[in-house]
């Protein structure tokens, strides 16, 4: 599994980790220049994009799509098991 590195390249976003747990919001906005590391295993959700938000990921290995989880309960039982 890959590490993700997130920045927003125009417009904003709100990213949640876990899904929808609003106390850990990071909002990532353009103009701030932060950017946001996501290592793996750890399950982020990007919500409430701007119109016209563009984001740039980048990723420590070439993209695989059974790299990556899209079922957070599949997820948990993952990460109960590392």
């Amino acid at each position: 599994m890959a590490d993700n590195r997130s920045t927003i390249l125009r417009g904003a976003c709100d990213e949640a980790d876990p899904p929808l747990n609003w106390k850990q919001i990071f909002q990532m906005k353009a103009w701030t220049y932060y950017g946001l590391y996501v290592p793996n295993m750890l399950w982020r959700s990007m919500e409430i994009f701007l119109t016209n938000a563009l984001c740039l990921n980048l990723a420590s290995e070439h993209y695989s799509k059974n790299d990556y989880l899209r079922d957070y309960d599949e997820f948990l039982k993952l990460a109960n098991h590392a």
